[in-house]
């Protein structure tokens, strides 16, 4: 960080302002930070848009009810303990749960933010919605089976 809040990103400064449109500019992609404890700190236009909460709704919150059937505890903390231990958690593709109640299948990694003395201070959680890449290979494999059972029902008629 340079004197008066600005990154250096590239060799050229940015301000904090800069930054964040640059991080709003990513509307397909969730960029949410959270504290140590797993309250979210910053919550993108991304997240908005794939998850349906505003930042003022989020912004406090643990992202524990992102995860369906009350599992969103103990996902939470895996994911924070593994981005701890490892340098990063989650990574597995699973459904989320958004504010109008719908599931989307998502992918998501959590990694650790840490303070120039290299402390862990927090957590940047980056999500995707894959849910049309996950009806698309559902699709894919439903014509495969069909094209087995009538390649079978074929043989056995001939």
């Amino acid at each position: 960080m340079e004197p008066g809040g600005n990154r250096v990103l590239g060799g050229n400064s940015i301000t904090a302002d800069e930054w964040r449109q640059i991080v709003d500019s990513a509307i397909d992609t969730a960029i949410i930070t959270t504290d140590l404890d797993g309250q979210v700190t910053s919550w993108s236009e991304g997240a908005r848009h794939i998850l349906g909460w505003t930042a003022e709704e989020m912004v406090g919150r643990t992202l524990e009810h992102l995860f369906p059937d009350g599992l969103g505890a103990t996902a939470l903390r895996g994911e924070m303990a593994d981005a701890r231990e490892r340098g990063r958690g989650g990574g597995e593709e699973g459904w989320r749960v958004r504010k109008d109640g719908q599931r989307i299948w998502a992918t998501g990694e959590m990694t650790p933010i840490r303070s120039p003395a290299q402390e862990i201070v927090g957590f940047t959680k980056v999500l995707r919605d894959r849910s049309r890449q996950r009806e698309a290979e559902a699709a894919t494999q439903e014509e495969r089976r069909a094209l087995e059972i009538l390649n079978r029902a074929g043989s056995a008629l001939a």
